[in-house]
């Protein structure tokens, strides 16, 4: 047993099994006992003929006989005439003693059987009858026949074994495999003994050399075709940590598709803190799998209909079930499937009309303006507080410090980074909260049904820790979610099948990928625990904006960054330091760009097509920007016109190694 839920799971599957072969048996009863009632006058007869032998002396019948036709012959004489008259006078006695043995034998349990018969009640007397019937019944069986049917069990697989493994393996049509398998050739090993594990079998294998356990893996439908198990039942994995060619075949006693729903263990009682793992769902072997969300973002990804928003839903509440998180909520294609958590969410859309994005990018500009400022917070606190500079459990319930958790969740999220105004700054933002924002408390979860570059842009999809990824169509899409290389090493969310709804790779909480069944918490659950997280927040005196009735808009102003720069920046200026701008936007914007610096004018201004340059003034060497940049990274600027320019005011620069001066 590798674990007490494995040695719970195997001592559960033996118990059952024992309890169902007895009944099986027992209810069979009667049936065994007709088939034996059927053969008692075989019985019978056997034993009567068994007996007349032993009375009769059938054993020394043969000796009798010889004696008898050798009388008269040549050979014959008078000792051998004597010793059958022996022979025959000992028969002579014993049958007489037999014979009287069994008569008083017969007589004694005829009157023994009259006398207890008739002491005992009617339906014991039916007991003893049928006793002796099923007595008589086994004297009078049958070798080749079998009494007793053997057990069935119609609703479990049968066990797993070596030789079915190798015929299953065999018919993948793999030339390196077949060519291991053959007599003789060793190729395929087994380096522990097929066994119990959880709920279900387990058998480790060592391919052939040049076979790798994903060849198997890519090949799960073939592979359950050929164990006749169905295929939400077998789970091929290899264990790379051994070497590539080492594959781990758990065959489930039931389909993963066909078992009943997992409860989930927070559905009616108990809080989260989002510092500690909390319960999420269970692998294929029924093992609990649980997740922490703190410092760490996360993409999920998948197709339509798999049910990728209820994986999020359940995440979310077990983050409503922190009252110190904040939720910051969008569902950008417009489905109820997160209604339910309007009463907890301090801001909250659903869709994507256009007040609903600007909505998103206010509350993006707000967030990444709490990020500035959590880490000044941490690091105006003093040693003995916060002595690595981290957020602790503590620090996230002090409310005057403003570090609670924060969890940001966008579904279809490919809408937000392709909308055509707000598109770019929105990936900025994110990007950034991705990357710097677990640190300071702030979780931002990406969720997409089309993993491509551009719903999942490189800066969110390489900083996600924590990746959830369902049934997807090839690839590149399974390597978008996973990470690179993850198709591989043989984890491939591909080989799902439509009705594994609600199955998925979870990547970054394990040392390596592990497959997961999440719990299932339908809407009218998903109330009461919101309810219920509600009540929470309210008693601790959490319960903030779109919750409370205090849905502020985060931010009116929904213009770009370009249009805030041409703002600030008077037209007789030709150019400008990137420090200059922040302050001027910070001053200007103060909900938008306090604290800024000139990294963040930098960020913010790339993903418009802009760059910064040396630019002197009164003497001094800063980076920073030219005027007339702005306006034609405005939408609907002639962009060719733009990069003509642009590149010819490279070719002068480069012809003059001074940096571009202006003078005020």
């Amino acid at each position: 047993m590798r674990d007490r839920e494995s040695a719970r799971a195997a001592t559960v599957w033996a118990s059952k099994y024992a309890a169902h072969s007895v009944g099986f048996h027992t209810v069979r009863l009667p049936v065994y006992w007709a088939r034996l009632a059927g053969r008692s006058p075989v019985g019978v007869y056997r034993i009567a003929s068994r007996a007349g032998r032993w009375v009769f002396d059938a054993d020394g019948a043969q000796v009798r006989k010889a004696l008898s036709a050798a009388a008269g012959g040549a050979g014959y004489s008078a000792e051998d005439a004597a010793t059958y008259a022996r022979l025959e006078e000992q028969r002579r006695r014993v049958t007489r003693t037999r014979a009287s043995l069994v008569a008083a034998v017969m007589a004694a349990l005829v009157v023994t059987a009259w006398v207890v018969l008739a002491s005992m009640p009617g339906w014991a007397s039916v007991l003893a009858v049928a006793a002796a019937l099923a007595l008589l019944g086994m004297a009078g069986r049958d070798a080749a026949a079998h009494v007793v049917s053997r057990y069935t069990d119609a609703s479990e697989m049968p066990r797993l074994t070596s030789d079915l493994l190798l015929t299953a393996l065999g018919a993948l049509g793999v030339s390196e495999l077949n060519r291991g398998l053959r007599p003789g050739a060793d190729g395929v090993r087994f380096p522990s003994p097929i066994a119990r594990d959880g709920t279900g079998w387990r058998a480790e294998v060592d391919l052939p050399a040049g076979v790798t356990s994903g060849m198997i893996v890519d090949r799960r439908d073939r592979l359950a075709a050929g164990l006749r198990r169905p295929l939400s039942a077998v789970w091929p994995e290899g264990d790379s940590d051994v070497h590539e060619g080492r594959l781990i075949v758990w065959v489930g006693d039931k389909p993963m598709s066909k078992a009943k729903p997992l409860p989930w263990p927070l559905a009616d009682k108990g809080t989260v803190d989002l510092f500690a793992p909390f319960p999420f769902g269970a692998d294929p072997r029924g093992r609990a799998v649980p997740i922490t969300l703190m410092f760490a973002s996360m993409v999920i990804g998948g197709q339509p209909r798999m049910g990728k928003s209820f994986l999020a839903r359940l995440l979310l509440l077990a983050a409503a079930l922190d009252v110190r998180c904040a939720l910051y909520l969008f569902d950008l294609k417009g489905s109820p499937d997160l209604l339910p958590l309007g009463p907890v969410a301090h801001a909250f859309r659903s869709g994507d009309e256009p007040e609903d994005m600007d909505y998103l990018l206010g509350a993006a500009r707000e967030l990444h303006q709490d990020l500035t400022r959590r880490n000044k917070t941490l690091k105006s606190l003093p040693r003995d507080i916060c002595p690595e500079g981290k957020i602790t459990p503590e620090l996230a319930s002090r409310k005057d410090l403003g570090l609670h958790p924060v969890v940001m969740f966008i579904d279809e999220c490919q809408i937000a980074f392709e909308h055509p105004s707000h598109g770019k700054e929105l990936e900025a933002v994110i990007t950034d909260l991705t990357k710097r924002g677990p640190s300071v408390g702030i979780i931002v979860i990406c969720a997409t049904q089309r993993p491509d570059a551009k719903s999942l842009p490189s800066g969110i999809r390489s900083n996600a820790v924590l990746r959830l990824c369902l049934r997807v169509q090839g690839q590149m899409e399974n390597d978008m979610v996973l990470g690179t290389s993850a198709y591989k090493s043989g984890h491939r969310a591909t080989m799902f099948a439509r009705s594994e709804r609600g199955v998925a790779y979870l990547s970054g909480e394990a040392d390596d990928p592990q497959i997961v069944r999440a719990a299932y918490i339908d809407a009218v659950q998903a109330e009461k625990i919101a309810a219920r997280a509600r009540s929470a927040r309210v008693a601790a005196g959490r319960l903030t904006g779109y919750a409370a009735d205090q849905d502020l808009t985060p931010d009116d102003d929904t213009a770009s960054i370009i249009d805030h720069l041409l703002a600030v920046w008077p037209a007789t200026e030709d150019r400008a330091w990137c420090d200059t701008l922040a302050a001027r936007l910070a001053e200007a914007f103060p909900s938008a760009y306090a604290g800024w610096t000139a990294e963040n004018v930098t960020a913010a201004v790339k993903p418009h097509g802009l760059r910064t340059r040396q630019i002197k003034l009164d003497g001094q060497n800063r980076r920073g920007l030219r005027r007339d940049d702005l306006a034609l990274a405005l939408p609907g600027a002639d962009k060719d016109a733009h990069e003509a320019r642009d590149q010819g005011s490279d070719v002068a620069d480069d012809a003059s190694d001074e940096p571009e001066v202006f003078h005020r």
